[in-house]
């Protein structure tokens, strides 16, 4: 039957109609994503920066993108080059598909593909991204696409963006790409946070607010924006992914991680057990998503932004940059006229009795309350025997913190009973507002964004000032701690507490201990200072409040807050500190020095040893004390490390140097170092093939993550004439060279050996 024009062309507006619809359907397929997360995490395993499984990973993920049809599938080498943060000298690659499309202007889907140690087996961080990308390759291969769709694995994420940061710099394409997709974690059961900012520049509101849409309408609800942790996060490097290479270049870009505060990243239980196929599907939804309405909506052209995110009430509000700096300057101008009229009322106020020195004895009250926060956790840790309980109970504990504060507030009470302070208001509104106001001054220093908490906490301590209303003094100074207190306690407190042990495992001594721990009871205790400022003004201003104040400090309160902390504290005794999940290191620690023949092995945790069991040849023991460090008795030799080469003197007025060494190892070694030193003057230049660091006193060259057996080492130098080298080699290894078992219940125990080779060369 022939079909008339009219039809033909109904028949192509429906198919085209259709077009959508297909997309839209077509199958993210979450039993095939966590297959390939299996394959990276379990079959090939561990996948550091420079290593032969992260070489291999790269390698199988170009396969797929073959497998996938893609119109360009190439490796891009990566060695970081010296102007790096890290200027090692390992090799390591990016993975590249391209999918062409109807135009060349492209949209980049990204994920690393390395892990962060050779322990961990990077399950959700981030084998479980690249997974999600590789799916998505599969599903958009034989989709109609109008953008060119680029689907890259990173090589190098962990040890500082050195992938991403080397492709925004190499791929020639790169003035072509119009928005980037990093997915970084994946795979845990928990929501999706939005990594979208650098310090001073953020992602087009556009993509987020697209983002936000698309997670609601497709009922997915994971989707997430954390303003206090961003905020909190951009103070320094804190946590990133490879968004931030393609921000710092005005690509817009955005970052998808789950499971911040829930997946063990950085550890050996990153594996496939915490793995969800639910949530797999739910990740490659909104991802899928979000690239079909830019593909049939067009993408907005558009560069980086610069504003604050603040969701309120399921509202996005975006406040730009403009209207931060007229709030910082107009709050700190503010606050400046009320202290004025302070000043002038403190100057005016006649006392009969003057009292001197009350800021001191408020910092005095302050001490006794960060005393009494920390002998309470003290107390936990001695009895329960643990360095770190909060790991796994972190609320808990802060609710127990919270507990301890009201304890030393009623304490200091007890204690200032026969203390004098000033009568005088503006004494302490003044002290309040130079507290406030130099710390709002300090935090722009630290960004805009920083600066806005102490300047909402300044502002609202100015209204309280200025207001006549008792109840409206009390509560405006007392909503003024809010902003601080959201700032510490911010959305990631979970992650940044449970990663305090880890950053404190070398410090084996109590006083050490003690004070690390006073130190972080102090800048969580730090908003409590200016409400005590806060508190005396209400004082000596409100009657009804000294009123309260007076019964509450009675002797009698002390009882029902003891009773509160013995029961919370009960309760967290027999709470476990640690579980399968989260577990503390045991660091077994050999250490060989080639030139005095000096050897150690150490045991060193980050939590107390007692419990940790080991057995040699020669030893067997069980650990007792409760110590974080404990030396093992067991002499053994590494003689692993040798040099050949020579040295070649070009004489001058300083002596130019150059050397060509050889270095070997009789072991397989995962990392290797060496320093180049003049013994007695400075190095005025120095050059090489190499990447390499230097300053005046030395040349430190790196190697990271399973280095040749055999390497070469080309460097020339200029040094003082008659100066001789000094050449130091560390070479690292991952096990020790004894038969040693250690066993821990508790502890994930890593084995490493150290060999330090040292000698000194005089130059002819």
């Amino acid at each position: 039957m022939e079909l008339t024009l009219k039809k033909r062309l109904a028949i192509l507006l429906t198919v085209l109609l259709c077009l959508p619809v297909a997309a839209a359907s077509l199958p993210f397929n979450a039993d095939s994503a966590y297959a390939t997360i299996e394959h990276l995490s379990v079959t090939i395993g561990p996948r550091p920066v420079g290593s032969s499984n992260e070489k291999e990973a790269l390698r199988w993920a170009m396969s797929q993108f073959v497998r996938f049809d893609a119109d360009s599938v190439f490796y891009i080498p990566l060695t970081p080059t010296i102007d790096s943060e890290y200027p090692i000298n390992t090799e390591s690659g990016i993975a590249v598909g391209i999918f062409k499309g109807k135009t060349d202007t492209s949209i980049v889907l990204g994920g690393h593909i390395d892990s962060s140690n050779p322990h961990n087996p990077g399950a959700n961080d981030n084998a479980s991204g690249v997974a999600v990308m590789l799916e998505l390759a599969r599903v958009w291969s034989d989709s109609p696409r109008h953008y060119t769709l680029v689907f890259v694995a990173f090589g190098g994420e962990e040890e500082g963006l050195l992938g991403s940061e080397f492709f925004v710099k190499q791929y020639a394409q790169i003035d072509s790409v119009a928005l980037m997709f990093s997915l970084d974690m994946a795979g845990c059961d928990d929501t999706i946070l939005i990594l979208s900012d650098l310090k001073d520049k953020q992602t087009p509101k556009w993509l987020i607010r697209d983002a936000l849409r698309i997670d609601r309408e497709q009922e997915i609800h994971r989707l997430v924006y954390w303003p206090h942790f961003v905020t909190f996060n951009s103070i320094g490097p804190g946590a990133g992914s490879d968004h931030m290479s393609f921000l710092k270049e005005d690509i817009p870009a955005i970052d998808f991680s789950a499971g911040l505060n829930k997946s063990p990243i950085h550890s050996p239980q990153d594996d496939i057990s915490l793995i969800s196929k639910s949530m797999l599907g739910e990740y490659g939804k909104l991802i899928h998503y979000l690239l079909l309405h830019y593909q049939e909506n067009g993408i907005p052209s558009s560069s980086t932004e610069q504003y604050m995110l603040m969701p309120v009430f399921g509202l996005l509000l975006f406040i730009p940059l403009w209207a931060m700096i007229v709030f910082c300057c107009t709050t700190i101008g503010f606050a400046g006229l009320t202290f004025i009229v302070h000043l002038k009322r403190r100057r005016s106020a006649s006392q009969s009795k003057p009292v001197r020195f009350s800021g001191l004895k408020l910092i005095a009250a302050f001490n006794i309350i960060l005393f009494t926060n920390q002998a309470g956790q003290f107390i936990i840790q001695l009895v329960k025997g643990v360095r770190h309980p909060w790991v796994v109970n972190v609320w808990p504990y802060i609710g127990f913190g919270v507990l301890l504060t009201i304890a030393g507030v009623w304490l200091a009470a007890q204690i200032m009973r026969r203390w004098r302070f000033s009568e005088d208001p503006s004494f302490y509104a003044i002290r309040l507002l130079l507290l406030v106001g130099a710390a709002t001054i300090l935090f722009i220093l630290g960004g805009l964004r920083l600066a806005m908490y102490p300047a909402l906490m300044l502002l609202l301590i100015c209204l309280a000032l200025w207001l006549r209303r008792g109840s409206l003094k009390i509560a405006f100074l007392f909503l003024a701690i809010i902003p601080p207190l959201l700032l510490v306690f911010n959305e990631a407190f979970i992650e940044t507490a449970r990663f305090v042990p880890y950053t404190q495992f070398m410090t084996d001594s109590s006083m050490k201990l003690y004070l690390i721990h006073s130190l972080l009871q102090l800048i969580l205790l730090l908003p409590v200072l200016p409400l005590l400022f806060g508190t005396l003004y209400l004082y000596v201003t409100i009657p009804g409040f000294r009123y309260l104040l007076m019964r509450l400090r009675k002797p009698i309160i002390g009882i029902p807050i003891l009773i509160l902390i013995i029961s919370v504290g009960w309760f967290l005794i027999q709470r476990s500190s640690y579980n399968e999940i989260w577990k503390p290191f045991l660091h077994v620690n050999a250490t060989y020095d080639m030139q005095t023949q000096k050897n150690q092995i150490q045991l060193i945790g980050t939590e107390y040893l007692r419990g940790v069991r080991f057995k040699s040849d020669s030893l067997e023991k069980e650990i007792s004390a409760r110590t974080l460090r404990d030396t093992l008795p067991i002499p053994f030799t590494a003689e692993w490390i040798s040099v050949s080469g020579k040295e070649i003197l070009q004489p001058g007025k300083k002596d130019t140097v150059i050397v060509s060494w050889q270095m070997k190892s009789s072991q397989p070694w995962q990392e290797v170092s060496m320093s180049i030193r003049p013994d007695t003057s400075s190095i005025d230049t120095a050059w090489s093939d190499l990447n390499m660091s230097f300053n005046q006193d030395r040349i430190q060259i790196q190697w990271q993550t399973d280095p040749s057996e055999k390497i070469d080492v080309q460097v020339s130098l200029v040094i003082e004439s008659g100066a001789r080298l000094i050449r130091e080699i560390k070479g690292r290894y991952g096990f020790v060279p004894v038969p040693l078992e250690v066993e821990s219940d508790l502890m994930n125990v890593r084995y490493r050996t150290e060999v330090t080779l040292i000698d000194t060369m005089m130059i002819r």
